[in-house]
């Protein structure tokens, strides 16, 4: 059958964080002949979606070009547009919703340790509304500043001199005190720099309400927003407002006058997404997979196994690239014909103005007898963990893929390593947008 070569070059326009004319995803990574396999789709247009055979990937000197072969009397389908967007970014959030709700706080507390780009702005904590809350934001001259969410945007508040150094553990605690209408922000360096600020704050500001969110703030449409690179350690919630000295005692890991209301356990489970509290009243949630069970502001250096001293590997690692699912619906399902022949399969998806994207999977063997002489194992279980690159710019551009967020010195897994499926084994779902999606238009081998 002949194989078609399709065009080259880049597909997908750059964008800061849409989804490019037409892109697709799917968390069965395999599949046997006769099942189902779900796509999800962002596109600007609606496209055409058909079953084809991925015999060669091009870039051999006596092979140049992809092979692509439709499979024949496989059913086609055709999709909407539906533009999407990836919600990127790690965070630690505390919705305060439960039963019984988080109890009032006039206090957050956490160690903080940047690992981000100098110049780069972010959010460290935010507290209550979009519209009614206070915000630790990291400048872009890396010093810490509060901010008052309004309907009208942030109002600033306060900032602090000393700047938040880099890779170095500090000690941060946003207070509120309501008799005096003054919000205050404590900082406190690990070598024993403190620096502090008051601030006045309107009438009717009686505590730090929930959701509270660390390493990012969400918008009223849950657009994440100014997501941050650095680890966390120790975060907790206090019921009265936290005075200097308790601040330093807490910076030297020492009790102070009162005990916290919550104090979440962030390097308990380290493969779940709900974040324990230690006192029982809120629990919490990451969002999009972080590196959990890292090593904390209280690490000696004594191991490198978190196993083996847990206490000492209690932080995460935020970052503002990080994406586990997607979560995109599906938006076409298309069936796998019986006998359609074992091998490396794709959905190809054809908009109307010639946009493609290919959206790879594995046909496994049917079960029963081995048929052949040779059997192939396909690790998608690596596939998955090599590929946890952003799919957008600038990664995509670049020859010699960088080093993948699920290598960032994790103990576990990461967000795209949930599962794994091989040409003999069971499909596994995984759910993440960044790793399915393959171009044979710009594949080099």
């Amino acid at each position: 059958m002949a194989g078609r070569t399709p065009p080259r070059g880049r597909r997908h326009p750059p964008g800061a964080r849409g989804c490019g004319r037409l892109l697709g995803y799917t968390d069965w990574p395999s599949v046997r002949a006769g099942e189902r396999v779900p796509i999800r789709v962002s596109a600007s247009e609606p496209y055409a979606v058909r079953l084809v055979r991925l015999r060669h990937l091009g870039g051999h000197p006596d092979h140049p070009h992809p092979i692509i072969e439709p499979v024949a009397g496989a059913p086609t389908a055709s999709g909407p547009a539906a533009p999407h967007r990836f919600r990127q970014g790690s965070y630690l959030v505390v919705d305060g919703a439960g039963s019984p709700p988080a109890p009032p706080a006039r206090a957050l507390s956490l160690w903080l340790y940047p690992t981000g780009g100098v110049g780069q702005a972010a959010t460290v904590l935010a507290t209550g509304s979009s519209t009614a809350g206070l915000v630790v934001t990291l400048r872009a001259d890396c010093r810490l500043a509060v901010e008052r969410r309004a309907g009208t945007g942030p109002v600033a508040v306060g900032g602090l001199g000393a700047p938040l150094p880099r890779r170095r553990w500090t000690f941060v605690a946003l207070s509120l005190d309501p008799d005096r209408a003054q919000v205050r922000l404590e900082q406190r360096s690990l070598r024993g720099a403190a620096d502090s600020g008051n601030w006045p704050l309107p009438g009717g500001w009686e505590v730090l309400a929930p959701p509270w969110v660390m390493g990012a703030r969400i918008e009223a449409d849950g657009e994440i927003v100014g997501p941050w690179d650095g680890k966390v350690d120790q975060p907790a919630a206090w019921g009265a407002a936290l005075l200097p000295a308790d601040c330093d005692s807490l910076a030297a890991d020492r009790p102070i006058r009162i005990d916290p209301l919550c104090r979440w356990e962030l390097g308990r489970s380290p493969g779940d997404s709900q974040v324990a509290d230690a006192m029982g009243r809120a629990p919490g949630r990451v969002v999009n997979r972080p590196v959990r069970a890292v090593t904390g502001h209280n690490w000696t250096g004594r191991t490198h196994d978190w196993r083996a001293a847990p206490q000492e590997y209690g932080a995460v690692h935020l970052h503002s690239d990080d994406l586990g699912d997607a979560g995109w619906p599906a938006a076409v399902e298309l069936p796998i014909p019986p006998g359609c022949e074992e091998g490396v399969h794709a959905l190809e998806l054809t908009a109307l103005s010639g946009a493609r994207d290919w959206v790879p999977f594995v046909v496994r063997a049917a079960s029963g007898p081995s048929r052949g002489p040779l059997a192939v194992l396909l690790p998608t279980f690596t596939y998955l963990a090599y590929a946890n690159e952003p799919p957008f710019p600038p990664h995509v551009a670049r020859t010699v893929a960088p080093a993948p967020t699920a290598m960032r010195g994790r103990p576990g897994c990461s967000a795209s390593t949930t599962g794994t499926a091989t040409a003999a084994g069971s499909p596994t779902q995984t759910g993440g947008a960044r790793s399915s999606t393959f171009d044979p238009a710009t594949a080099t081998g």
